[in-house]
């Protein structure tokens, strides 16, 4: 059903699978480090998914550590793709750090729940009623209102 992949959801849920093999596997950051010939620093990154991801790291992380054949390839192929830029990348500019965890976790989503008192949800407005939201609002500033509502659309 998702119809979007983002580069930091992959990275997110390849670290948790990571973190949750090596756990499963009885290793610690520091054996998974000496593996790499990293840091443990580096491992528990990835593992948060706040790492640029190596395919070959991945792979060879999920070897040391025992991981089913067919999720290990599953989880490579993920990682390989976990470098290109998000969708929404062109809009970065007027993205809050805060917001882009939830910009790119809703293009993977296969339910929704939404309530809205006052104002129409944010993936079922128009251009016309996105562009007056945004430019009523006082949290945008003047010369990003056109952009903020372009991304509203985009989503």
């Amino acid at each position: 059903m998702a119809i979007r992949t983002d580069a930091v959801s992959l990275r997110r849920r390849i670290g948790a699978r990571l973190r949750h093999f090596r756990r499963e596997a009885g290793r610690t950051t520091s054996e998974a480090a000496g593996e790499l010939g990293c840091s443990r620093g580096k491992i528990s990154q990835m593992e948060a998914g706040m790492y640029r991801l190596q395919y070959r790291d991945v792979r060879d992380l999920l070897r040391f550590y025992g991981a089913p054949e067919s999720e290990a390839e599953t989880l490579v192929e993920q990682a390989k793709r976990s470098s290109e830029p998000s969708w929404w990348e062109p809009y970065s500019d007027v993205v809050e750090e805060w917001f882009a965890f939830f910009l790119g976790s809703e293009g993977e989503a296969v339910r929704e729940f939404n309530y809205e008192q006052l104002v129409v949800p944010g993936l079922l407005q128009t251009r016309d009623y996105a562009a007056a939201l945004t430019e009523a609002s006082r949290s945008v500033a003047p010369g990003n209102r056109t952009k903020v509502a372009e991304l509203r659309l985009e989503r």
